[in-house]
């Protein structure tokens, strides 16, 4: 088992990790969170073309970005990044359950079934899951340490802002949090401290 420094989630994390405020900028969480995504800085610049997109971790073998619902070239980016790197890619769409606006092809988002299939026939998996799913956290973890992940919902902001402040609660980390609904990043954050109670 190897560890790994991280900067955490301010108050609410020290909270729950019960760390001194004075060591929260440099300690060692492996023995803390056995289920800790190892991050490093950056090596990879690239970026899929999509609504809305950051990269938010980067792991020892894995790279999380989020954004807004994929277009055919971002599958098509994504499918050639994964070829050339010899990495999996998970594509994990939020849009569950669906909604309306969700089939607007807005910003050319592709809809559920055009994702699902232009992903699974261009070599990359794809999973659909709500971000509110009991064992939303887990999975994202899991899918990290299969390779990549592309987490989304339509837009890239409410409910992929949720899920992501789920996740860095869960992960005792702290993410960009730019261009998501700070208020649904804080909703998932206060949702996963609950339920981990």
């Amino acid at each position: 088992m190897h560890s790994t420094k991280f900067t955490t989630r301010a108050a609410a994390a020290l909270a729950l990790l019960s760390v001194p405020a004075s060591l929260k900028d440099n300690f060692v969480l492996s023995d803390i969170l056995p289920n800790q995504i190892p991050v490093r800085n950056s090596t990879i610049s690239f970026q899929p073309t999509a609504h809305n997109v950051y990269k938010v971790l980067e792991g020892d073998r894995s790279i999380l970005w989020r954004g807004g619902a994929p277009t055919k070239e971002t599958i098509l980016e994504l499918a050639e990044f994964s070829k050339k790197h010899n990495r999996s890619v998970t594509l994990i769409d939020l849009r569950k359950p669906e909604r309306d606006y969700d089939r607007s092809g807005d910003n050319g988002g592709l809809t559920i079934h055009e994702e699902k299939n232009l992903s699974e026939s261009n070599g990359l998996n794809y999973l659909r899951i709500s971000a509110l799913d009991s064992k939303f956290c887990e999975v994202l973890g899991e899918k990290l340490k299969e390779g990549d992940v592309y987490l989304h919902c339509m837009y890239g902001v409410n409910r992929t802002g949720f899920a992501i402040g789920r996740f860095s609660i869960d992960q005792g980390a702290e993410y960009d949090i730019e261009g998501l609904g700070k208020r649904d990043v804080r909703s998932g954050e206060k949702f996963e401290e609950t339920y981990k109670k």
